[in-house]
C-alpha cells in the first residue's frame, strides 16, 4: 500500500466548503495533515475522521470549546500517524474480510464521539489505542466496540490509572497514584468503588459474603430438618465460612482487563 499526502486525499474526497470551514475552524489541523504523507490507509481514516467533525462544527459556539476539539484531534491524528504501519496492515486484513468499511465509517465515528469533547487530552490516545487494537480482535462487534468507548468517555485519566493498579502488567500502584495526584483516601477509595460500578473491579468481600451465605443458608436448613428429625443428630457449624478482611479488598475482573488492553499501545494477539 503505497504513501498518499493526507491533505490531497482530503481535497479529493471532500467538498470545498467542507475544506474552508475546517481551515477556519481547526487551522493547526489543516496544517498538520498538509505536510503528513502516510499510508493510504491511514490517510483514508484521518479523512473519516475530519469528515465526521464537518457536521459538528455547526453546534460549536465558544472560542475554547473549538481549541479543545482542535487539540483532541490534533492529538488523534499524532497517535494514528504513529502506528501508520500498523493500521495499513489491519486494514488490509479487514479489507479481505470485508470489515474495513465499518472501521473507517461506523467504529470511526465512535471513536471520534469519544474523543470530541473530552477534556483530558492525555485520553485522547486511549481512544486511538482502542480503536487500533479493536481492528487486531478477530470479528470484534458493534456491541464490543461501543461498550468500550462508552466507557472510556465515563472515566477519568485517574480512573484508569487506578484501575492499572489492580493489574500486575502496569507499573502503577497505590503510592505512585496518591503521591502524583495528590488525592486521600477517601477518594481513593471512591475511585474503587466507581471502578466497582462499571464492573472493571470486584470487591472481594462481595463474593466471600454470598459463599458465606450460602453455607449458612444450608446450616440453618440442616438444623431446621434435624429439629423435625425423630432422631435428631448434632448440626456443626460450618468450617468453610470465611472471615471478611479489608472492606476496601478489591481486584481487577475479566472486563477490567480487556479494557487495558484496548487501552494500550500494542495488543496481545
Amino acid at each position: 500500500m503505497g504513501k498518499e499526502n493526507v491533505l490531497d486525499l482530503f481535497h479529493a474526497s471532500n467538498e470545498e466548503a467542507l475544506d474552508v470551514t475546517l481551515e477556519e475552524i481547526l487551522p493547526e489541523v489543516v496544517k498538520q495533515i498538509s505536510e503528513m504523507v502516510v499510508s493510504e490507509a491511514t490517510a483514508s481514516v484521518i479523512c473519516e475522521i475530519l469528515g465526521a467533525v464537518f457536521p459538528r462544527i455547526n453546534n460549536i459556539r465558544l472560542g475554547w470549546k473549538q481549541n479543545r476539539l482542535e487539540r483532541n484531534v490534533k492529538k488523534a491524528i499524532e497517535e494514528l500517524q504513529k502506528n501508520d504501519s500498523l493500521i495499513a496492515a489491519q486494514l488490509e486484513v479487514l479489507e479481505k474480510n470485508n470489515q474495513d468499511q465499518i472501521f473507517r465509517t461506523k467504529y470511526c465515528e465512535m471513536m471520534l464521539d469519544a474523543i470530541y469533547d473530552e477534556i483530558q487530552e492525555s485520553k485522547v490516545k486511549y481512544g486511538i489505542n482502542g480503536f487500533i487494537n479493536l481492528m487486531c480482535i478477530e470479528n470484534p462487534n458493534e456491541d464490543m466496540t461501543l461498550m468500550f468507548f462508552k466507557t472510556l468517555t465515563e472515566l477519568s485519566d485517574l480512573d484508569i490509572r487506578v484501575l492499572k493498579c489492580f493489574s500486575y502488567e502496569h507499573e502503577e500502584n497505590y503510592y505512585s497514584v496518591v503521591q502524583d495526584v495528590d488525592i486521600s483516601d477517601t477518594q481513593y477509595r471512591f475511585v474503587k468503588e466507581k471502578l466497582e460500578r462499571f464492573g472493571l473491579l470486584q470487591n472481594k468481600n462481595a463474593d466471600i459474603r454470598d459463599m458465606d451465605l450460602a453455607i449458612i443458608i444450608d446450616y440453618l436448613k440442616d438444623i431446621d430438618r434435624q429439629s423435625n428429625s425423630k432422631n435428631p443428630k448434632s448440626v456443626k457449624f460450618p468450617s468453610k465460612v470465611k472471615k471478611l478482611g479489608n472492606n476496601n479488598s478489591y481486584e481487577i475482573t475479566s472486563l477490567g482487563r480487556e479494557f487495558l488492553k484496548l487501552t494500550e499501545p500494542i495488543i496481545s494477539l
